[in-house]
């Protein structure tokens, strides 16, 4: 997944005005939704995504958020954790009710293990990374709701 990419999208959103963004390829679909906004002009994506849409991307560590919800995103650059080692038990699984201060995965940057914690109470709806993958800064790994 190149997250420039992504970003680049994100950015050319906020420019044109536009609320809402799917891209999809044959190996990955991205839905991009900006924050509801009234009276904010919405533009069709079609010539905004055509220069970027056509660069393959790589399929595997990252699912497009489907849910609504709030975002649990990854505060570093690293690889994530679903468990605290190797075996044990996942932190948490869709469907799973938590509470804020909540342990939900673990991202490895620069070899310390950094607990990633719930910013709420609620429900895990997804879990956005598979397990050991690479994080980038600011990713969405959970949605709450």
């Amino acid at each position: 997944m190149d997250f420039a990419k992504i970003e680049k999208l994100m950015e050319l959103m906020r420019k044109h005005g536009m609320q809402e963004l799917s891209v999809a390829d044959e190996s990955l679909e991205i839905s991009i939704k900006a924050p509801s906004a009234a009276g904010v002009p919405v533009q069709t994506a079609a010539a905004v995504v055509h220069a970027v849409a056509h660069e393959p991307v790589a399929a595997g560590s990252v699912r497009p958020a489907s849910a609504s919800g709030k975002m649990i995103k990854s505060p570093f650059v690293g690889t994530f954790y679903r468990s605290s080692q190797p075996g044990s038990p996942a932190f948490v699984s869709v469907g799973q009710r938590v509470k804020k201060g909540e342990v939900l995965c673990i991202v490895e940057a620069m070899k310390l293990m950094n607990e990633i914690e719930s910013e709420m109470d609620g429900v895990i709806r997804e879990i956005l990374v598979d397990n050991e993958h690479p994080v980038e800064f600011d990713q969405p790994l959970f949605i709450v709701e």
